[in-house]
C-alpha cells in the first residue's frame, strides 16, 4: 500500500514474520487485521506525515541503511478493529514503514500492570 505526503511517498507494508496477538475475542485473521494496520498509517495525516519524511531521510543518508523503530498506540476503533486498544510496532527504513507486529487490547496497556 502507497503512502503519499505531498510530492513524497513511501511504501506501507508488513513483514514477512508479522506477529499478531489478542487479548480479546477477534474473528480476523492476520492479513485482515495488518491491512486495517496499513491503512490506517496510510490515512492517518500524522502518522503520514511522519513516516514518509522519515523515510525520505533514511534515502537521502549516503548509507541509507538506517532503520527507525517506532511503536504506536491507537484506538482500536480508529482501526475498525475490536478492542480499545491497539498497539503497533514496526520499523521505518529507505524502502518504507514495516509493520512487526499488532497487538489488541481490552483496556489500556498500562492499566493491565495493576
Amino acid at each position: 500500500m502507497k503512502m503519499t505526503n505531498g510530492s513524497i511517498s513511501c511504501e506501507v507494508s508488513a513483514a514477512s514474520d508479522v506477529i499478531f496477538v489478542s487479548y480479546v475475542p477477534c474473528n480476523y485473521d492476520k492479513n485482515t487485521v495488518f491491512y486495517a494496520a496499513r491503512r490506517f498509517f496510510a490515512r492517518c495525516g500524522k502518522l503520514r506525515r511522519e513516516c514518509t519524511c522519515e523515510s525520505r531521510r533514511i534515502r537521502l543518508d549516503k548509507r541509507g541503511k538506517g532503520k527507525i523503530p517506532f511503536c504506536y498506540l491507537i484506538p482500536a476503533v480508529l482501526m475498525e478493529l475490536p478492542g480499545e486498544w491497539a498497539r503497533v510496532t514496526g520499523v521505518v527504513s529507505a524502502e518504507g514503514v514495516e509493520l512487526q507486529k499488532v497487538e489488541l487490547f481490552p483496556n489500556h496497556p498500562g492499566m493491565l500492570l495493576r
